[in-house]
């Protein structure tokens, strides 16, 4: 470098810095969705975790199986993020959250003048999108039976026909769905494709619900009210033995994503160092009522045995909706319910 004729030395200018900074904040988002993110010690969650952590290098299509708020699209972007993919893109799209006259355009992308209000020069479909990555299904169960077919499509010949194209082309993408519906239900009524339920199911990976992972419920509330003290610019808050001590015993119909909103909740109205009951959201406030009324009153109940809770059970059905209505049949908490069923191992 020279100033005036002067020569003053040289200038060596790298990308290094920027490039470990980058590295950096790859590396720090991939250890937030990886499963080190997945909080708990539960049996089944860990038999979970194992079955993804093996399939995910292969390219094999998996679904994952649970009720609404498990953190089915934790699992999925884990199993992205140990895969061979992570480089590629992650994309996410919730089957029933979009109206059926748009989900097909989303998912395929649509050809100029295809329709009324189509984008000039066309628009790439999710599926398009996730070229050399990953695209997750969420809610495969509310796919309308229109599209399902062009799905099925898609998995057999591995290429994509966008809203008025006229010639497919290739797509290299891995497939992930996730439902919490039962499809063998719908494939008797007519409502899934069979041939499609088992293109989707090579891998079928079940995650419990929070109500089965009773010792991971403490580990989970420390997790999220650390996160969430920071997130609000809070001094860190515990909650008090009564307040916890509701929090084990409650049923958690919302799981994991429930337990999130009760948490935010709490550490947003409490000024306190210690979260007591009265900082609980109604809901479980209301669970308190029933667990500490007097014995007198649950005396003319009655618990049944094992095979007549079975029969009852059946009946009722055995999603949380169902259970509810049974422990309203029966005159009894959620929580008694579910400690019955506990000891009946049912």
């Amino acid at each position: 470098m020279y100033f005036s004729k002067t020569y003053l030395g040289r200038v060596l200018v790298t990308t290094q810095g920027y490039r470990k900074t980058q590295n950096d904040h790859l590396l720090a988002a991939r250890k937030q969705f990886g499963f080190l993110s997945i909080i708990g010690k539960n049996p089944q969650l860990n038999k979970a975790i194992a079955i993804a952590n093996q399939v995910a290098p292969t390219d094999s299509t998996i679904i994952l199986r649970g009720e609404s708020g498990t953190g089915k699209e934790m699992f999925a972007r884990a199993i992205h993020e140990k895969s061979l993919r992570k480089e590629g893109p992650f994309i996410a799209i919730n089957c029933a959250a979009i109206p059926e006259t748009l989900l097909e355009s989303e998912l395929f992308g649509y050809e100029e003048g295809s329709f009324t209000g189509a984008r000039k020069g066309g628009k790439p479909g999710k599926l398009e999108l996730a070229h050399h990555g990953t695209i997750f299904l969420d809610e495969i169960g509310d796919l309308p039976l229109s599209l399902q077919g062009k799905l099925l499509r898609v998995l057999q010949d591995k290429r994509v026909e966008r809203v008025g194209g006229t010639s497919p082309f290739p797509v290299d993408v891995r497939i992930i769905t996730a439902t919490h519906h039962n499809l063998e239900d719908m494939i008797a009524s007519g409502r899934f494709r069979e041939d499609l339920f088992y293109r989707i199911s090579v891998i079928p990976i079940h995650i419990p619900p929070l109500r089965d992972r009773p010792e991971d419920i403490e580990l989970l509330l420390d997790y999220y009210t650390r996160k969430y003290c920071v997130l609000l610019n809070k001094e860190f808050k515990t909650f008090s033995y009564e307040a916890l001590k509701l929090l084990r015993s409650y049923s958690w119909p919302g799981n994991i994503r429930e337990l999130v909103n009760v948490i935010e909740y709490s550490i947003t109205i409490d000024d306190k160092d210690e979260i007591g009951v009265e900082s609980l959201p109604l809901q479980i406030r209301h669970l308190q009522r029933d667990q500490f009324q007097p014995e007198a009153s649950k005396a003319h109940v009655i618990r049944p045995g094992r095979d007549e809770l079975a029969e009852l059970l059946n009946r009722f059905g055995y999603s949380a909706e169902g259970k509810k209505e049974l422990a309203r049949h029966l005159g009894v908490s959620v929580a008694t319910l579910y400690r019955w069923l506990k000891k009946n191992k049912l």
